[in-house]
């Protein structure tokens, strides 16, 4: 980790940061526009749940699995093929990468997070339950 590589990275993170903020403030001028017009569009209850979420310049990689509408994948998480990940599981590889093997099946609830030594590997065929948390504590 070089001081160039670290000031690169900073860089990138604020600029994500930049353009999260521009995103939200040009949301809350729409909401306030359409209200000053009497418009009814804003009053919609809309999902803003993004199901496979980037973290700066890394993204989901899901090969021909089953994610659930709430599920949410954060970062690099490598999902395999016919792997299955259920309601409310949250995949977060903020820091290593996060990889799910072939027919493995992530239960309802699950939280798998990534560690900063190294990370996280389910291998194939196997079942996680429902409500477990697995990651650094």
């Amino acid at each position: 980790n070089s001081p160039g590589a670290f000031v690169a990275n900073s860089i990138k993170r604020t600029k994500f940061c930049i353009g999260r903020l521009a995103q939200e403030m040009g949301l809350s001028m729409d909401r306030s526009g359409s209200r000053l017009m009497y418009d009814i569009a804003y009053k919609q209850k809309l999902s803003r749940h993004v199901q496979r979420h980037p973290l700066y310049d890394h993204k989901p990689d899901v090969r021909n699995a089953w994610i659930a509408p709430n599920a949410l994948l954060l970062g690099r998480v490598l999902v395999s093929p016919w792997a299955t990940i259920w309601y409310n599981a949250i995949l977060r590889a903020e820091i290593n990468t996060i990889r799910i093997g072939h027919f493995s099946s992530i239960g309802d609830g699950t939280v798998i997070f990534s560690s900063i030594s190294l990370p996280v590997n389910v291998p194939p065929s196997v079942n996680i339950g429902k409500n477990v948390t697995i990651g650094d504590n």
